[in-house]
C-alpha cells in the first residue's frame, strides 16, 4: 500500500489590517506501508518541500522530511503509534 501526496496551500493573511492572498510552498509526500499484521505495522514516508511560494508565504527553503512509524495494535479500537 503506498501512497503519494501533492500540497499546494492557499493562504490568507489580514494580520497587518490590508487583505494578502498567495500562494504557500508546495509539497509532495511519499508513504508506504511496508508491513503490517494483525498485531504490527510499519509505514515509512518521505516528504519534500520546495520554496515555491509567493514572496510573503514561503519558506525560501528546500526541505526533506524522512519519517517512520511504528503501529501496534492494542484492541480491536485502540492503536499506539509513534512516529519519528
Amino acid at each position: 500500500a503506498m501512497s503519494i501526496r501533492l500540497s499546494v496551500p492557499t493562504l490568507f493573511s489580514d494580520a497587518t489590517g490590508s487583505d494578502e492572498l498567495g500562494l504557500g510552498d508546495v509539497s509532495l509526500k511519499w508513504s508506504w506501508i511496508s508491513h503490517v499484521d494483525t498485531k504490527n505495522a510499519w509505514l515509512l514516508s518521505a516528504e519534500v518541500y520546495a520554496p515555491t511560494g509567493d514572496e510573503d508565504f514561503s519558506t525560501e527553503k528546500w526541505t526533506i522530511a524522512p519519517g517512520i512509524t511504528y503501529a501496534h495494535f492494542i484492541g480491536k479500537n485502540i492503536i499506539v503509534a509513534p512516529a519519528v
